[in-house]
C-alpha cells in the first residue's frame, strides 16, 4: 500500500487545503496534476510562482505562499532552514489573518481558441496525434478542457461542473458512468462532455476565477451546438456549483443558458438523471444509481433562482 502522508497548502488568499495520499498507489507526481500549486514546485518553478515547499517528517508536506511564509518567519522570528522544526499551525493561521493579502495570480495560461481550433472538431471521424478516430476533443491535458465525447448522428451534451483526468481514449471514473448511463437509457445517442467551468482539476475547491477560461467556454459552446446534433442536454454539475467560494459557476451557467436560449437553440429540452438534491441541484452522475431515469429540468426557473443578476 505505501505510506500515508499529506500535503497541506497555505495560500496568500487565506485558504488551506490539505490533501492525503500514498506513496505507490497515488504518488507526488500524480498529485500535482490536480493541485497547481505542487504543479509548479514538481517542475522545479517555486520561486517564480511564489511557493516554498518543506517536507516536515512523518509524510506531512507542506507548500506554503512566500507571502506567508515572510511573514510567518518575522512573526516566529526564525530563519527558512528552522522552518522545519519550529511549524505551527495555529500561528500560520494568526499570520494568515494579519496579512493584507490580495488576490492571488493567476497560476493557468489559457490556450488561445482560434477558428482553425474550433474547425478540427469536425475532423472527429479521422485519427489525429493522440486522439483516435471517433473522439472530438478541445482542450490541453493539464490545464483546461472544453470539449470531450463521441458523437454520433444524435448526441446527449452533458454539463458538468468542471473537468478531471479524462481524455480521448482513457476515461476517468465520471467519464465511464456518463457512458454507461447514455448507453442504458439512451441507447443509439453518441455524448459530447462540456462543463460548466474547463479547468481541469478533481478539486473543485481549487478552481480559480479566470474570465478568459469562462469566455473560451463560451466562444466553443455554438459550434458544439451548430455542427452536432444535440438532442438533449444533461445537467450533471451536482452540488459543487454552490461554494460559496465560486460564484463565478453560476455565472458561467447564465452565460450557457443565454447561448442556448437566445441563439436559436431553445427548443433544445434540458434533463436530470435521478431526482433533483434536497438543495434542488440536478444530480452528479457518481452519485445516481444506474437504474434512475432521466426527468424534465426546468433551467429557466433553477436559473432564476440561483443567479442573482439574471
Amino acid at each position: 500500500m505505501g505510506t500515508t502522508g499529506a500535503v497541506d497548502f497555505w495560500n496568500d488568499k487565506g485558504q488551506r487545503y490539505t490533501s492525503n495520499y500514498i506513496c505507490g498507489d497515488i504518488d507526488l507526481k500524480n498529485l500535482a496534476r490536480n493541485f497547481l500549486p505542487f504543479k509548479k514546485l514538481h517542475h522545479g518553478e517555486r520561486k517564480r510562482y511564489g511557493w516554498t515547499y518543506f517536507y516536515l517528517g512523518c509524510g506531512h508536506h507542506l507548500c506554503i505562499h512566500d507571502k506567508v511564509l515572510e511573514s510567518y518567519m518575522r512573526k516566529m522570528n526564525i530563519k527558512e532552514d528552522d522552518l522545519e522544526v519550529g511549524w505551527s499551525e495555529e500561528v500560520a493561521m494568526e499570520t494568515i489573518r494579519e496579512l493584507p493579502l490580495k488576490d492571488k495570480e493567476l497560476s493557468i495560461i489559457p490556450m488561445e481558441i482560434t477558428f482553425k481550433r474550433l474547425e478540427k472538431l469536425l475532423d472527429y471521424e479521422t485519427a489525429r496525434p493522440e486522439i483516435p478516430a471517433g473522439w472530438v476533443y478541445l482542450g490541453d491535458d493539464e490545464n483546461a478542457r472544453y470539449v470531450l465525447g463521441e458523437p454520433k448522428e444524435h448526441n446527449v451534451l452533458v454539463f458538468g461542473v468542471n473537468p478531471s483526468t479524462a481524455k480521448p481514449g482513457n476515461d476517468d471514473p465520471t467519464i465511464r458512468r456518463i457512458r454507461k448511463i447514455i448507453e442504458n437509457r439512451k441507447n443509439g445517442h453518441g455524448w459530447i462532455m462540456m462543463n460548466l467551468y474547463p479547468q481541469r482539476t478533481s478539486y473543485p475547491e481549487m478552481l480559480e476565477n479566470n474570465d478568459t477560461l469562462r469566455e473560451n467556454n463560451l466562444k466553443v459552446l455554438p459550434w458544439v451546438l451548430k455542427f452536432f446534433s444535440i438532442e438533449v442536454i444533461w445537467c450533471a454539475w451536482g452540488t459543487a456549483i454552490e461554494r460559496p467560494s465560486k460564484p463565478f459557476l453560476y455565472k458561467s451557467l447564465g452565460g450557457i443558458y443565454d447561448i442556448v436560449r437566445v441563439r436559436g437553440w431553445g427548443d433544445i429540452p434540458w434533463e436530470c438523471y435521478g431526482r433533483l438534491t434536497k438543495e434542488g441541484h440536478p444530480r452528479h452522475p457518481l452519485y445516481t444509481a444506474l437504474t434512475e431515469v432521466f426527468y424534465p429540468f426546468d433551467v429557466q426557473a433553477y436559473t432564476a433562482r440561483h443567479i442573482l443578476y439574471w
